[in-house]
């Protein structure tokens, strides 16, 4: 059995580095929304601190909501009992989180190329997702058909 080596670079430094860069600002960004949805529908601060109900409408009107807050607050007691500080319990979720949504991304982007599934992040909004879900919301068509 024999092996070739390729000795030409796959990638250069600039495509490295632009992929690093990217790399990092979709972290940023899926990490601080992450953070954000957290706190904004279910009341977890970043210190892992919960805000009372009353104050979240959302969860008084989604039951789904609701059971996912009771979800997290039974998680967070049990990463407190192993010995995490509630801060570091959110900073674990909000990484692991993270990760998932970058491989689901990812996966979906591989599956595309492979033509697995049909275009629904490739094309933007000509992708077949975007029309389908414009097809059934006759007010977000309006929307966008306006500009």
């Amino acid at each position: 059995m024999t092996f070739v080596v390729h000795t030409e670079r796959l990638m250069d430094d600039t495509l490295r580095s632009q992929l690093r860069t990217l790399a990092l600002s979709v972290r940023r960004l899926l990490t601080n929304e992450t953070q954000s949805l957290l706190e904004t529908l279910y009341g977890l601060s970043p210190a892992g601190h919960f805000a009372s109900v009353d104050r979240l409408p959302a969860l008084q009107a989604l039951p789904e909501l609701a059971n996912t807050r009771s979800d997290l607050e039974r998680w967070m007691y049990e990463q407190c009992s192993s010995g995490q500080s509630t801060a570091e319990a959110v900073a674990h979720l909000v990484h692991e989180t993270l990760f998932t949504q970058l491989i689901q991304l990812v996966t979906w982007k591989f599956m595309e190329a492979s033509a697995l599934l049909p275009s629904t992040l490739a094309d933007y909004h000509a992708s077949s997702a975007f029309l389908y879900y414009l097809a059934d919301h006759p007010e977000d068509a309006a929307c966008y058909h306006a500009g």
